[in-house]
C-alpha cells in the first residue's frame, strides 16, 4: 500500500510533502501503515527504489531485443529554463510495438546544445542501459527519429547525420507528426485573414485572464441569456493544430454572448482602457459580418479534418502504410470540403436560432429569454438592485417578461463569395505544404519498401510480389542482420 502511494506521487508529479497526508487519509479509512515510513524521506527512497526496478526491467528487455529504434526531442524546462533532451527507444515486444522513455538528459552536462552535445546525450542515454549503439559488434539501433531542426538533421554536422558515420546502415527519419504539424501551420500562416482571427483569439485570452471583472460580466451575460460559456484558451503554443482548433471551437461556442459583452463593455465607463475600447469596437463590427464568422467556421472545420491525421500519427503502432493512407484520406476530405458550393449557416451555440429571410442579405441570430426583471435591469447583478426591486422580484410582483436578443450578420452574399475563396485557397495551400514536406517518403527506397509489412496490400495473384522490396531492405540492413541473427 505504501509503495503504491509512492508510485502514485511519482506518476501524478505530486510533491513529496503530499505523501504523509495521503497515508493519514488511508489510516482514517482503517488501513494499517508501517510505523516510521510516512514521511517525505521514505517517499523519496521508495520512488528511487521503484525507478531502479523499472530501469532494470527495461535493461533486460533491451538486452533481449535484436533491433532498436531511437527517438529524441529537445525542450526547455518551464521553471528552470534549462535545455533538456528526451531520449526514447522503440522495440517490438511480444509482437507489438512498445515505446520506453530512457532518459531526460540535462544538456549542460554535455557542454551545451550544439550537435555534438545532442549526439553525446543520445548515445549516453542508451549507454546507461547497457547498449553501446556505436559498437561495431552490436548494430542494434537501426533507425533514429527526430524533428527537422538543423542541430539534428544538418547536412554536414547534424547530430543524426554524424551518427550515421558510425552506423552506415542507420535509417534517419524526420518525425512525420512534426512534419505534418509544420505543413498545416505553414498553410494557415500564409492566410492574412486567419491572422486577424488569431489576433482576436489572443486578445480575448488576455482580456479575460487579466481582468476578473470582465469575466464576471461575461458570466452574468451568459446567465441572463440562458446559455453556458467556456474560458477562452491561449492559442499560441508548440502544437499549432490542437491550440488553434480549441480556440476556434470556443470562439464559435461563445460567439453570441461575446457580441453582447462587447456591446456592454463599450458602453460601460471605466471597464476597459480607451485603447482597448477602440479595439473592441473594431472586433464588434468585424464579428457582425457574415464573412468573419463564416471564415472562423471554415478554419475550424479544416483543422478538425487535419487533426484526425495527427491522431493516427501519434499511435505507437502506426506503420508507414498508415501514414500514406492517412494523408490520402485527408487529401480526399479536403477536396470534398473545397468542392462544396453551398455554405451552411454557421451553427449557433445553445438555443440560438439562425434565420435568413428570402429577400434579405443578412442572417438574424436570435435568442429569447424569459425573466421577471424589466429590460433595463436584465444585465444588472441582484446586489445592485434597489430594495424595492429586490422585494418585487422575490415576491414575483413583477410579471414575467420575454426579452429577445437579436444580432444581424450582414453582407451574406459578399461574405459567401469571400468564404468560398478563402476555403479554396487554404485547401490548396495545405495540400501543397503537405506534399512538399512529405516528398522524402517517396524518395527513400527503404521506406517505400516498408509497404510489404501491410498484408492488406499484398497481391495474391503475383507470385513474386514483394521480392524487390525484401531485397532492398535486406541489402540495406545486411550487416545488422548478419550480426544479430
Amino acid at each position: 500500500m505504501i509503495f503504491q502511494t509512492a508510485l502514485y506521487i511519482a506518476k501524478q508529479d505530486e510533491p513529496y510533502t503530499k505523501f504523509e497526508s495521503l497515508l493519514n487519509l488511508q489510516k482514517e479509512n482503517g488501513v494499517k501503515i508501517l510505523h516510521g515510513k510516512s514521511n517525505r524521506s521514505a517517499c523519496k527512497e521508495m520512488i528511487h527504489t521503484l525507478a531502479e526496478v523499472i530501469r532494470q526491467d527495461v535493461r533486460n528487455i533491451l538486452a533481449k531485443s535484436n533491433f532498436l529504434s531511437g527517438m529524441c526531442d529537445g525542450s526547455e524546462a518551464r521553471k528552470s529554463r534549462e535545455e533538456k533532451e528526451l531520449v526514447y527507444v522503440k522495440i517490438v515486444l511480444e509482437g507489438k510495438p512498445a515505446c520506453f522513455l530512457l532518459k531526460c538528459q540535462r544538456m549542460r552536462d554535455f557542454g551545451g546544445t550544439d550537435a555534438k552535445a545532442v549526439q553525446n546525450a543520445f548515445i549516453g542515454a542508451f549507454s546507461s542501459y547497457g547498449v553501446d549503439i556505436i559498437d561495431q559488434d552490436s548494430r542494434k539501433v537501426i533507425s533514429v527519429c527526430a524533428d527537422g531542426a538543423s542541430v539534428n538533421m544538418g547536412a554536414i554536422n547534424g547530430a543524426m547525420v554524424t551518427l550515421k558515420q558510425h552506423i552506415p546502415s542507420l535509417l534517419i527519419v524526420h518525425c512525420s507528426l512534426h512534419k505534418f504539424e509544420l505543413s498545416v501551420s505553414d498553410a494557415y500562416k500564409n492566410s492574412s485573414d486567419f491572422k486577424h482571427v488569431d489576433d482576436l483569439m489572443m486578445s480575448l485570452f488576455y482580456l479575460f485572464r487579466n481582468s476578473g471583472k470582465n469575466w464576471r460580466m461575461m458570466l452574468l451575460i451568459a446567465e441572463r441569456m440562458g446559455v453556458s460559456i467556456r474560458r477562452f484558451p491561449k492559442v499560441h503554443g508548440t502544437r499549432f493544430q490542437s491550440h488553434r482548433e480549441r480556440g476556434l471551437r470556443v470562439l464559435l461556442y461563445n460567439y453570441c454572448a461575446l457580441l453582447l459583452f462587447l456591446e456592454n463593455a463599450m458602453e460601460t465607463r471605466g471597464l476597459v482602457t480607451p485603447g482597448m475600447k477602440a479595439k473592441m469596437n473594431g472586433y464588434h463590427r468585424k464579428m457582425l459580418q457574415y464573412e468573419f464568422v463564416g471564415c472562423v467556421a471554415i478554419y475550424h472545420e479544416l483543422l478538425q479534418t487535419t487533426a484526425h491525421v495527427t491522431y493516427v500519427f501519434e499511435s505507437d503502432s502506426t506503420l508507414v502504410t498508415d501514414i500514406y493512407d492517412a494523408l490520402e484520406e485527408c487529401h480526399d476530405k479536403l477536396i470534398e470540403i473545397s468542392s462544396r458550393e453551398e455554405l451552411a449557416l454557421p451553427a449557433a451555440p445553445g438555443s440560438f436560432e439562425c434565420k435568413r429571410p428570402d429577400d434579405s442579405d443578412a442572417i438574424t441570430v436570435m435568442k429569447t429569454t424569459a425573466t421577471n426583471l424589466p429590460s433595463r435591469l436584465v444585465l444588472r447583478e441582484s446586489e445592485k438592485l434597489t430594495e424595492t426591486q429586490r422585494n418585487n422580484l422575490k415576491n414575483k410582483l413583477v410579471k414575467e417578461v420575454t426579452h429577445s436578443q437579436e444580432f444581424e450578420l450582414k453582407s451574406v452574399t459578399t461574405g459567401e463569395r469571400k468564404v468560398q475563396h478563402v476555403k479554396t485557397k487554404l485547401v490548396q495551400d495545405i495540400d501543397a505544404c503537405i506534399a512538399k514536406r512529405f516528398d522524402s517518403l517517396s524518395e527513400n527506397d527503404v521506406i517505400k519498401s516498408m509497404v510489404i509489412v501491410d498484408h492488406t496490400r499484398w497481391d495474391p495473384t503475383d507470385d513474386n510480389y514483394g521480392m524487390r522490396e525484401i531485397d532492398t531492405i535486406s541489402e540495406h540492413f545486411r550487416i545488422a542482420f548478419k550480426i544479430q541473427i
